[in-house]
């Protein structure tokens, strides 16, 4: 649009945000055609740049308000937590870390296992991956508060069948985006969940030993201010 540009035909800063933003509509619609059609779909974001990281960027945001909001607004009858003691950062966090350790783990892992994907290509993978948990569990928390006990397998089942959905769309994802067979996906998803809990015990190891450090001199410092 020539009201977009300036005379010398950049974009003004009005067209760079509607741009930006028609790209990340374009890579939500794309994410969509890829839940349904997950081999064409990863073949075309890691061979025909289709997708964004801006995009993945928003799924993995409303993902992130997904879970805040399932663990709030679940229906009483099946949230067992305690809401009083709910702490928004730890729920941030437990979608988060898992998400970004994933990715970093993963490229780590599969850049020694002549994995074709980028650093890139799995962060969008990944997050194209979460669509199902997206557009099933939102609806799924608003029913679960008409629901009764008695039909609480309704509510299991379809809970699992959008974990189930992500995963696959996860395993067919790096399949397609590192070119592997499934035996090798496989393998790498299980060596990615190890190197994830590695990461995990070695950060637990080094918050217990700042904690122990600072201990340490609190200690010291009390014992010559008092001495």
């Amino acid at each position: 649009d020539p009201a977009m540009r300036t005379p010398r035909g950049e974009l003004k800063p009005l067209g760079r945000i509607c741009l930006a933003a028609r790209n990340v509509f374009s890579g939500l619609r794309y994410s969509l055609y890829t839940a349904i059609h997950p081999f064409d779909g990863f073949y075309e974001i890691r061979h025909g740049n289709r997708g964004n990281a801006a995009a993945a960027v928003v799924i993995l945001g409303l993902m992130t308000l997904t879970y805040v909001t399932m663990r709030q607004y679940t229906g009483f009858i099946f949230n067992t937590r305690d809401l009083a003691k709910l702490n928004i950062y730890t729920e941030l966090a437990s979608v988060l870390i898992p998400f970004s350790l994933w990715c970093l783990v993963n490229w780590a892992l599969t850049t020694l296992m002549d994995g074709k994907g980028r650093l890139r290509d799995i962060f969008v993978s990944s997050a194209f991956a979460l669509v199902p948990m997206i557009i099933i569990n939102i609806p799924l928390t608003v029913v679960s508060n008409f629901l009764i006990a008695e039909e609480g397998m309704y509510f299991y089942l379809i809970g699992t069948i959008a974990a189930v959905w992500t995963v696959l769309l996860l395993l067919i994802g790096n399949m397609v985006i590192h070119d592997y067979t499934f035996g090798k996906t496989g393998a790498t998803a299980v060596l990615t969940l190890a190197g994830i809990a590695f990461v995990l015990f070695l950060g637990v190891l080094f918050v217990s030993l700042v904690n122990t450090m600072i201990g340490f001199a609190r200690g010291l410092y009390v014992e010559i201010i008092f001495k």
